[in-house]
């Protein structure tokens, strides 16, 4: 199940992004790969990890995820406002908040990465109650599944395989069959 969330994070980092060059550079070797040469005001699609790693260096700019600190806002109030129902989410939501707060830790874009981290604190706060919830009463995991990020799915599996153990130990008797 932890390759599960190793196979999301190495997709999301190995994605391509498109980015500007802001200085010249001559080629890299990335991953066994060849990128570059880079030219000032070019435009490039790289992996994410790279492009991070080059605006590192201010040779391009910094890769932005796809959701905003507004974006995030109206999920916390959708999550706080709802509070049974699991909705859909996005399956890199954190991954991206987290490249959020990075991005405001470096002073790259102007919003409050202790802002950021409260709003997804409290986000997974009440989704892990509607996943405990789920856990206890869905029958239809594809379903459910759909509605998760890839870190909530790992959880859900763990959780899921948890309860169904220890009702099979203490309801079914089945820890005093194996004595």
């Amino acid at each position: 199940m932890e390759e599960l969330l190793l196979e999301s994070y190495f997709n999301y980092e190995m994605a391509k992004v498109k980015v500007k060059v802001i200085r010249d550079h001559s080629e890299v070797n990335f991953l066994g790969n060849r990128f570059g040469p880079f030219v000032k005001g070019q435009d490039v699609e790289l992996p994410r990890a790279l492009a991070r790693l080059l605006a590192d260096q201010g040779i391009t700019e910094y890769p932005f995820p796809t959701i905003s600190l507004d974006d995030i806002r109206k999920r916390h109030y959708q999550e706080i406002s709802n509070k049974i129902e699991l909705k859909k989410i996005e399956d890199d939501f954190y991954l991206q908040a987290k490249e959020l707060i990075l991005l405001a830790q470096k002073n790259v874009i102007k919003d409050s990465p202790r802002e950021i981290k409260r709003l997804l604190d409290e986000i997974c706060l009440k989704r892990l109650e509607k996943i405990f919830r789920n856990v206890l009463y869905v029958e239809d995991v594809k379903k459910i599944n759909q509605l998760m990020a890839y870190e909530e799915r790992y959880l859900f599996m763990i959780l899921r395989d948890l309860v169904k153990n220890w009702r099979e130990d203490v309801l079914n008797n089945a820890f005093m069959k194996k004595i």
